[in-house]
């Protein structure tokens, strides 16, 4: 019941989405990691729900590319499901710069660094 607590109070528009809606969602997830962890990636990330397929789909794709393997983008949303809420593009430039530092594990919590305190962060590794 938290769960769904969770989800109603993060993303109230939910209600006003039918349910074959929630349920595509919920399948595409599903097909590609698992009834329980999309499950999870859904609680974690409620806003997810109110994303476009091919929107979730690109950023999907965006990770897979760094990850290799829907098993590795599956740890990575397990740990840090947010991830989705935010834009492809931007999950894709913070991947090839922590690819370059050899940091891609790192995605999970620079990924909500503003622009001054990713820049901040970048430089500071950079010099060491």
């Amino acid at each position: 019941m938290d769960s769904v607590k969770k989800i109603l109070v993060q993303n109230p528009v939910i209600f006003s989405l039918a349910i074959s809606t929630l349920r595509e969602k919920m399948c595409v997830l599903s097909r590609r990691f698992g009834e329980d962890a999309a499950k999870s990636i859904v609680v974690g990330c409620p806003n997810v729900v109110n994303l476009g397929d091919a929107n979730v789909q690109q950023k999907l794709d965006v990770l897979t590319n760094f990850f290799g393997t829907d098993d590795e983008v599956k740890n990575v949303l397990m740990r840090q499901p947010t991830l989705l809420a935010y834009a492809a593009e931007r999950l894709k430039g913070r991947l090839n710069i922590l690819d370059g530092l050899d940091m891609v594990d790192k995605i999970a919590w620079t990924i909500s660094l503003t622009e001054e305190k990713w820049d901040a962060w970048y430089v500071q590794q950079s010099n060491e």
